[in-house]
């Protein structure tokens, strides 16, 4: 049996600069890894795209994995009450040596975990768009662990993937 390589605690200072920002409750709350904490300006793009129609809220952090998004739910987004988590999900945990079925399995758990706290939530899937960052062997598992995101959105009210490696 190999170790379990995730630790809860890795991002402990970035989750209380997250903590100390004040509740905003009602918006659209970026829920994922170093993607949205490495994008110092979301809020205020997200916000412009919008015509200002939507709050949008940043609790992005480090190389966060399936586990730490489930661990830091309660903290991270059950106050904040949102009408929309878009989430970065899935690459970190192939990095960290699962398998796309496995990474897809323990993301699965955080969007039923939002979806059953919050029935009429809307989830957007962002697709894992490491392609050319991405080391050769983790290709062809970031585009099945996508598959897997795909057939989710097709097959869940309120919940849309999202491809984006166009955009990037």
């Amino acid at each position: 049996m190999r170790p379990y390589p995730v630790k809860l605690d890795t991002y402990a200072d970035q989750i209380e600069k997250i903590l100390e920002e004040p509740i905003e409750k009602n918006g659209v709350l970026l829920y994922g890894s170093s993607f949205f904490w490495n994008w110092p300006t979301a809020k205020v793009d997200m916000q412009k795209a919008s015509d200002g129609r939507y709050n949008i809220i940043n609790h992005g952090f480090g190389g966060a994995t399936a586990d730490e998004l489930l661990y830091y739910f309660h903290k991270l987004v059950t106050p904040y009450s949102p009408n929309m988590i878009i989430f970065r999900v899935g690459p970190n945990d192939i990095f960290q040596g699962f398998s796309a079925k496995e990474a897809w399995n323990m993301a699965w758990r955080v969007m039923e975990f939002a979806r059953f706290e919050n029935p009429d939530v809307k989830l957007v899937i962002l697709c894992a768009f490491d392609y050319k960052s991405a080391k050769d062997e983790y290709k062809p598992l970031l585009a099945e662990f996508n598959e897997y995101q795909k057939e989710y959105a097709q097959q869940t009210e309120n919940v849309f993937y999202l491809d984006i490696n166009d955009f990037f």
